[in-house]
């Protein structure tokens, strides 16, 4: 049996389709609802490793993000990173970039 390649196992094609079909699960009354795209970048600097979203569309709600992002940076089972960068809008600059430990908090 040939072991399979972590990375392929982990690619970013595959995650954007998981995280899709949690973040309707959590946030949507019905879980029937579309799913829509959550595109994600995982980046990494001075040791430490982040998945990173675009959420100025604001595709992704407040109430689950806890649960979601302690699921998400689980290693080994999911996505694994040490927190999460969220790119939100901002009323007085161009963008706001919020931190979310690998807790959720």
């Amino acid at each position: 049996m040939q072991k399979k390649n972590r990375r392929s196992l982990f690619s970013h094609g595959n995650f954007v389709a998981v995280l899709c079909q949690r973040v309707n699960s959590y946030a949507a009354s019905e879980p029937e609802e579309s799913i829509v795209e959550l595109e994600f970048w995982k980046m990494s600097g001075a040791g430490n490793d982040f998945i990173v979203i675009d959420n100025r569309s604001g595709v992704l709600p407040e109430e689950p993000r806890a649960r979601l992002f302690r699921e998400w940076c689980r290693r080994g089972v999911s996505i694994g990173a040490d927190g999460v960068l969220l790119v939100e809008p901002s009323p007085v600059a161009h963008f706001r970039m919020r931190y979310y430990n690998a807790d959720g908090g």
